[in-house]
């Protein structure tokens, strides 16, 4: 059987034990992927500076969390990733040299700057509300380059309704988009 890793990248105030990346989570596990969730609560934001000092923080302990992985031993790869994730899942892409699939949950400016002709972008996910991009810049920019934007109306950067249908709602969008890359993965 050819093995399949999902890596999932929490933000800053947004962590893999939130309900929709542990869905996210639970999805890729049934599909046959084996699912690291990284862990950033080691660093405190709230004393950083800004992006890159935080980017600069996390790199390590991405790298160390992921040290045991021989990322060459599987077929295929998907990084979902959420706000600062999104930075630092887009530049371990081009470190590792290798393209993976990734969805991008709420992405900052700093991340389209990760993206080139070769990514394999199945989304994108933003808030109407989204204080560090409005969602008609990150539309435009996946306009132009075919990578499926789903706005979200209502919702700022932590992608939270507070009434549980319009939450769950969002999550089965979300969830279509992972059903996506696990289809686009088993068609290679």
């Amino acid at each position: 059987m050819e093995k399949k890793l999902a890596v999932l990248f929490p933000g800053t105030g947004y962590t893999c034990g939130e309900p929709l990346m542990q869905k996210i989570a639970e999805h890729f596990l049934k599909a046959g992927y084996e699912v690291v969730r990284l862990d950033f609560s080691a660093v405190p934001f709230a004393e950083l500076a800004g992006l890159e000092e935080a980017a600069g923080r996390v790199r390590p302990l991405v790298l160390e969390q992921l040290g045991g992985i021989d990322r060459h031993a599987y077929r295929q790869t998907v990084f979902v990733s959420k706000s600062l994730g999104t930075v630092c899942a887009g530049r371990l892409e081009e470190e590792w040299g290798m393209p993976v699939h990734q969805l991008y949950l709420t992405p900052l400016p700093e991340t389209l700057d990760c993206i080139r002709e070769t990514s394999r972008v199945a989304g994108m996910v933003i808030g109407t509300q989204d204080r560090f991009m409005t969602a008609e810049a990150l539309q435009a920019f996946c306009a132009g380059r075919g990578i499926p934007c789903l706005i979200v109306p209502g919702t700022g950067h932590s992608l939270k309704y507070a009434e549980p249908g319009a939450a769950e709602a969002l999550e089965q969008k979300i969830l279509a988009l992972c059903g996506g890359l696990t289809a686009a993965e088993d068609r290679e």
